[in-house]
């Protein structure tokens, strides 16, 4: 579907029209993106994700991570930014509930819920970062997940 859209664009584009203004799409692997410009142009300088950064911070059971969406370069994206996030039982793990209570996401729009307290599709705030608190049922220890494009991260949530 990637490459249909890559040449449509360019078809619309070679036949002098302005195809998608603004518009970003990937050709074929999710690293190489270009955006159409308004001229009908198309640029290949569009930063792409890199690997979303988490940091967490507890506080007994109640464990909030911050969410900041990144550049190739670990800059921050201040812009909206389409995560998946989800809790789990080991780094990388699929999504679990086990030893979670709750996951809540706050600071941009919820998209959709994947797995009611575990999996959620996410927009991020204008500024590139969100916010999930877990509240785990036990010490122990659990992983927050995001993804971004094609890039995940896993972090650490200890439970006191």
């Amino acid at each position: 579907m990637k490459i249909a859209k890559y040449a449509l664009a360019v078809l619309l584009v070679a036949g002098g029209a302005i195809a998608g203004d603004g518009e970003i799409f990937s050709v074929g692997d999710d690293t190489n993106y270009m955006k159409v410009n308004s001229d009908g142009t198309i640029s290949s300088t569009v930063a792409i994700a890199g690997t979303p950064d988490a940091s967490a911070s507890v506080s007994g059971t109640t464990n909030t991570v911050t969410i900041t969406v990144q550049d190739n370069a670990a800059e921050t994206i201040a812009d909206r930014r389409l995560v998946r996030v989800w809790a789990s039982a080991a780094a990388y793990g699929a999504p679990s509930t086990n030893n979670i209570e709750s996951l809540t996401l706050s600071g941009g729009t919820a998209i959709q819920t994947v797995v009611a307290k575990a999996d959620y599709i996410y927009l991020t705030s204008t500024n590139g970062t969100a916010s999930a608190v877990l509240i785990g049922t036990a010490a122990g220890t659990n992983y927050v997940n995001v993804a971004d494009g094609g890039s995940v991260t896993s972090t650490a949530v200890v439970f006191e």
